[in-house]
C-alpha cells in the first residue's frame, strides 16, 4: 500500500477527492441552514433539471430526469410532485407526444438557483482568498481541462 500512496496520480486522485468532498460538506451545511422550503434532495433534482434544460429548453421527460439523477421514476416522480406544489417546477405537455408530460422550471426555482450559485461563489472566494490570479487561472484551467477529459472517458 505504501508503494500506491506515493504515486502522482494516487496523490491526484486523493486531493480531488478530498477536495470535492469537502466542499460538498461545507456547502451542504450551509445549504441546510439557508434553505427555505426545499430539502437538499429537492433542491438536487431542481438543479439537475435546470441544468438539463441548457441542452433541452423545452423540458425534460421524466425517465431522462430519472436516470440522469441515478434514481427510480418512482422516486423522481414524488420529488418531482412536491416541487411542483411548491412552485419551483411544472409539468409541461410534449409537443411532440400529448401522453407524455415534460418537467422544466419557473421563475421561482432560477431565483432559487441564483441565490446558491452566489453562495457557492462566496465560498469559493473564501478558498482561495490567498492565492494570485495566476494560481486561480492555473488551477482553472487545469480542472476544466481534467473535467473535459472526465466527459470524454463517459462516452
Amino acid at each position: 500500500m505504501e508503494e500506491i500512496q506515493q504515486t502522482q496520480s494516487y496523490r491526484m486522485w486523493r486531493a480531488l477527492f478530498s477536495v470535492q468532498g469537502g466542499i460538498t460538506d461545507v456547502l451542504l451545511a450551509r445549504f441546510i441552514n439557508e434553505a427555505k422550503d426545499l430539502s437538499l434532495k429537492e433542491h438536487l433534482v431542481m438543479r439537475k433539471v435546470h441544468t438539463m434544460m441548457e441542452t433541452t429548453p423545452q423540458g425534460i421527460p421524466l425517465k431522462d430526469l430519472a436516470a440522469a439523477l441515478h434514481l427510480t421514476p418512482g422516486t423522481v416522480s414524488e420529488l418531482v410532485e412536491k416541487l411542483v406544489r411548491k412552485g419551483t417546477l411544472q409539468r409541461v405537455q410534449n409537443p411532440n407526444d400529448r401522453r407524455a408530460v415534460m418537467i422544466s422550471v419557473t421563475e421561482k426555482s432560477l431565483t432559487q438557483l441564483s441565490e446558491a450559485m452566489s453562495m457557492i461563489n462566496a465560498f469559493v472566494d473564501e478558498l482561495w482568498k490567498d492565492f494570485s490570479e495566476d494560481e486561480k487561472n492555473q488551477l482553472t484551467s487545469t480542472l476544466e481541462l481534467l473535467a473535459s477529459r472526465i466527459d470524454e472517458a463517459k462516452k
